[in-house]
């Protein structure tokens, strides 16, 4: 990581400034209280959102202040602006902007922590209580703490381990003693199987001659499985052919059906006819008498030329009728046979 600069307002004792850090090694000389702490405070505030308390960073009579930190890593630019409320009871962070590259996203404070330890590479928890033991111990340890450091060897082996993710190692060496020890298990059990070995050989001979025992049951078996198969064929052969007969056993009775009721209807026109040809043949037997008497009259009839006349004229008329009716009788007579013939074939083929 490499810092640009970094601009604060209202942070301690700084009302507004920016500082501009040059390439190289950078130098803070000052008395106690000129600031030297405040800035570097700053920036471990601007990259992780703790660092001291909240109260204390802000300045003095001051509502509301921010810390913006410009740097690169691996050649892309960042600029994380951090900013603080004061409250009725407290000072508090609220939501803050990141800049990486191109790309802005405003994000609280809990999404900001987590955001830049992936950009650094910080092996460590995101959460925004805690410090950074990096930052802390390998880049700025604040006045009295390093003492603390030195002077415990347990909290310095720990503090190294976790500054310079020694303990990764560690936890690589535990988990290669475990895969060691597995593959130890694992050739015990190789060994323990080498010496099974001619008890095996015999197993696998008497193996393959149950295989093959087993193959020839399989053969006879599927023997007689084609002859089921055939036989099943067979079987399938003789419904689809029985199926066929009862479809064309529904369409003769169909046809029967609709035959007998045309029977029945040309039967009842016959007999209407029949009815009707009685009663023009009685009509015109009436006119033929009424002819005859005409002629056999040797007076003078009272009728006259034209009535008589007229009255042949509808005793042809019903003749004619009658022939036209009986000739219709006979070709009602021979459909209806007809008719009757293709019942009786249909109920043969039935």
């Amino acid at each position: 990581m490499i810092l640009n600069s970094i601009k604060l307002e209202n942070i301690r004792s700084f009302k507004n400034a920016t500082i501009d850090f040059e390439r190289g090694v950078t130098l803070f000389q000052g008395d106690i209280g000129t600031g030297k702490s405040s800035i570097l405070m700053a920036i471990e505030f601007a990259l992780f959102g703790v660092g001291m308390q909240l109260d204390a960073l802000l300045k003095t009579n001051s509502h509301s202040g921010s810390v913006t930190l410009d740097f690169e890593v691996d050649g892309t630019t960042h600029s994380i602006k951090r900013v603080l409320k004061r409250t009725a009871k407290s000072v508090k962070q609220v939501a803050g902007t990141i800049v990486s590259g191109d790309v802005q996203e405003e994000l609280s404070a809990a999404e900001l922590k987590p955001r830049v330890l992936s950009i650094l590479r910080f092996n460590e928890s995101p959460s925004v209580r805690s410090h950074s033991r990096i930052y802390r111990y390998a880049v700025f340890t604040p006045q009295e703490e390093m003492k603390a450091v030195l002077w415990d060897p347990n909290v310095r082996l720990e503090t190294l381990r976790k500054a310079f993710g020694i303990e990764d190692y560690q936890i690589a060496s535990k988990n290669a003693k475990t895969v060691a020890d597995f593959i130890r298990s694992k050739m015990l059990e190789a060994q323990m199987g080498f010496r099974n070995l001619e008890g095996l050989g015999a197993e696998s001979e008497d193996n393959t001659k149950e295989i093959a025992v087993t193959e020839e049951k399989m053969n006879q078996q599927g023997g007689e499985k084609k002859v089921l198969d055939d036989e099943q064929s067979a079987v399938d052969g003789e419904i689809k052919m029985l199926q066929r007969q009862d479809n064309d056993r529904k369409e003769l009775e169909s046809d029967i059906k609709v035959l007998t009721n045309d029977v029945k209807n040309k039967t009842l026109r016959l007999d209407g006819m029949i009815a009707q040809i009685k009663s023009e043949k009685s009509e015109v037997e009436n006119k033929q008498r009424e002819i005859e008497e005409s002629e056999q009259v040797q007076r003078p009839t009272s009728k006259g030329l034209d009535q008589i006349e007229a009255e042949i004229a509808e005793a042809r008329e019903s003749k004619d009728r009658l022939i036209g009716l009986e000739s219709e009788i006979g070709s009602l007579v021979s459909q209806i046979d007809e008719l009757s013939e293709s019942c009786d074939t249909h109920a043969k083929k039935e």
